[in-house]
């Protein structure tokens, strides 16, 4: 039948699955601290969240910067900064940064994106 996304490798499912498996391994062995990023910068805030690993929800797989009103000024500033630039670049040029990442999505990254959504 059609798949939405064909296998990435020769492989198969088989392989395909190992991929993911040992991805889901990866990320679940570190505790990840995720910054927010503002205008292309990582900024670390006091306040921080921790989020469970679903299936193991005493194991805390990351904590995250928390929104304060500085960093959400900060945010929106940056983003209406970048709005014009964004609004004048040619279609073809933004058509291509999204297709740019989607194919990074299927392909070098496609096993960690499938792990962080497990």
């Amino acid at each position: 039948g059609d798949h939405i996304l064909p296998l990435l490798r020769t492989g198969g499912v088989v392989q395909e699955g190992e991929d993911v498996i040992a991805s889901v391994k990866k990320m679940s062995s570190e505790q990840w601290d995720i910054p927010a990023v503002i205008n292309g910068k990582e900024v670390h805030t006091s306040e921080k969240v921790a989020r469970e690993i679903p299936h193991e929800n005493k194991k805390t797989l990351c904590t995250f910067s928390y929104g304060t009103k500085d960093a959400l000024d900060q945010a929106c500033k940056a983003a209406m900064g970048a709005k014009k630039e964004w609004e004048n670049m040619p279609f073809q040029h933004r058509a291509a940064i999204w297709l740019k990442a989607a194919d990074l999505m299927a392909t070098k990254y496609r096993s960690d994106i499938l792990a962080s959504t497990m």
